[in-house]
C-alpha cells in the first residue's frame, strides 16, 4: 500500500492525527476551567461523559488492532489515549464537584420512587380536598 500512497501523504496524515489531540485538548480546557472556578458540576451530565469514555476506549482498541495488523497508526493510538485521559480527568472533576445536595436528592428520589408517600400531587388533592402550593422557600402550604 505504501507504493500507492506517497510517503509524504502518510506523514502529513500522521501529523494531522496528532493535531487532533491538540485541538481536542484545547476543547476540554474551557470546561475544566469552568469546573475549577465554579466548583460545581450539577449542570453537567455524567452519563454523557461515561458514554464518551466508552466510545473512546473502543477507538483505542481499533487503533491498536490497526497498528498490530499493518504497523501504522501510532498517531491514532496516541490521540485516542490523550482523549481518553482528558475524558477521565473531566469525569473526575464532575464527580469531585457534584454537590452533596444533588446527590442526596437523587438518592431520596430513587429510594422513594415507589413508596406510599410518593403519590402524585393530583391524587393528594383529590383525597384531602386541599391544594398544596410551594412558596419561595420551597415549603408547602395548605390552602
Amino acid at each position: 500500500m505504501s507504493e500507492i500512497i506517497p510517503e509524504i501523504v502518510v506523514k502529513s496524515a500522521n501529523v494531522c492525527q496528532l493535531a487532533v489531540s491538540v485541538i481536542a485538548l484545547s476543547a476540554y480546557l474551557p470546561q475544566w476551567i469552568k469546573l475549577l472556578q465554579t466548583k460545581s458540576s450539577d449542570d453537567i451530565s455524567l452519563r454523557s461523559w461515561i458514554l464518551w469514555m466508552f466510545s473512546t476506549s473502543l477507538a483505542i482498541y481499533y487503533a491498536i488492532v490497526q497498528f498490530l495488523m499493518n504497523g501504522r497508526g501510532w498517531p491514532l493510538i496516541i490521540s485516542s489515549l490523550i482523549g481518553f485521559g482528558s475524558i477521565l480527568f473531566t469525569i473526575f472533576l464532575i464527580v469531585r464537584y457534584r454537590s452533596k445536595k444533588q446527590a442526596t436528592v437523587r438518592r431520596v428520589t430513587r429510594k422513594n420512587l415507589f413508596s406510599r408517600d410518593s403519590v402524585p400531587m393530583a391524587t393528594k388533592r383529590r383525597t384531602t380536598g386541599q391544594t398544596l402550593n410551594c412558596d419561595s422557600a420551597n415549603r408547602f402550604k395548605k390552602h
